[in-house]
């Protein structure tokens, strides 16, 4: 029972006083300690702001700056979409997303925003909407260009020459010049005449299933 601001406790016939005012200070200090943040909102803080580093240093290799204004060409966002790991469809970029990036009284024709575009392209990543085709699709792909290069027959790989002339010419987006290369350089067996895609598509897919791909470390 309470009394005079003091509690007493009767336990087998002994009695305990406790002063209510030390429960009262016990009380303050759990308030004013407060919980801090869990391993996993800590984690996913950490990887909120390693996109959000990874964006903008790829935006950085695509902006240019005059007269103290930066800006990225129209032409450049699918490419920048891509090195940012958001693999959009032509048709989709043009009919939904530029629409979305676009200002157009703030910003010069032909160009956009680093800022919007900064913005757009945090919120892909983290629908994971637009993420690398799987290691099978990958290889249906390349089988069926494996037959339309041997006519009809697959070998397990295809001419180097060939593959280029399917990136650079087919396509909504055909790849351009340095796009190519990267891809050949990265692609091609020893000789350099030849893409053996099964061994291509198993030095890709760990890379993109990495996550320091999207969420690179801080190092």
């Amino acid at each position: 029972f309470k009394h005079f601001g003091v509690l007493v406790v009767i336990v087998n016939n002994n009695y305990h006083i406790i002063h209510m005012a030390d429960l009262n200070e016990e009380k303050k200090d759990d308030e004013s300690t407060p919980p801090g943040p869990s391993q996993e909102e800590i984690a996913r803080k950490e990887r909120e702001e390693a996109i959000v580093n990874r964006v903008r240093r790829t935006i950085d290799c695509f902006a240019n700056e005059e007269g103290g204004v930066r800006s990225i060409p129209e032409e450049e966002v699918g490419h920048l979409l891509r090195a940012c790991g958001c693999f959009v469809p032509e048709i989709v970029l043009i009919s939904q997303i530029m629409p979305t990036i676009k200002e157009d009284e703030f910003t010069d024709a032909g160009t956009v925003k680093p800022e919007t575009a900064e913005k757009r392209i945090i919120a892909m990543i983290k629908e994971r909407k637009w993420e690398a085709d799987t290691e099978h699709e990958l290889l249906l792909a390349f089988r069926r260009l494996d037959q339309l290069a041997h006519n009809g027959e697959e070998f397990g790989y295809i001419e180097s020459a060939k593959m280029s002339t399917y990136l650079t010419t087919q396509g909504f987006a055909p790849f351009r010049s340095e796009e190519n290369s990267s891809f050949l350089s990265y692609a091609n067996d020893d000789t350099g005449s030849k893409i053996f895609y099964h061994d291509y598509i198993g030095k890709l897919i760990p890379y993109l299933e990495d996550e320091d791909y999207l969420f690179p470390s801080k190092s």
